[in-house]
């Protein structure tokens, strides 16, 4: 089973609201913010969006679990605390995206 539940449920309480103010927030129901966080109803796509937009939290970290932030990376899977921003995928990926940078910021 999928952990959008437990999390949906999990940044609710973070951001200090009740079901009947995030429906409020988001134009549903409150028994539509119930059954997303007891998994017996799923968000759609306009709704998934605006919980990860109240929540200020990227869509796809509303399927991980506060324990498991598991980051997809190439070659495998990298285990560690999400901070907004990927990893490169190698040095060269990480040296070009830095000569961006700096050609971007004028002199």
């Amino acid at each position: 089973m999928s952990q959008y539940p437990n999390r949906l449920h999990e940044l609710r309480l973070r951001s200090r609201l009740t079901q009947a103010e995030v429906a409020k927030l988001l134009d549903v129901s409150m028994s539509s913010i119930a059954k997303f966080e007891t998994g017996t109803r799923q968000p759609s796509r306009e709704e998934i969006i605006g919980l990860a937009r109240l929540y200020k939290v990227e869509t796809f970290e509303l399927f991980l679990s506060e324990q498991d932030h598991t980051i997809p990376v190439v070659g495998g899977y990298q285990r560690e605390p999400y901070n907004g921003v990927l990893p490169a995928v190698d040095g060269d990926t990480a040296s070009a995206i830095e000569r961006q940078d700096a050609e971007a910021v004028p002199a």
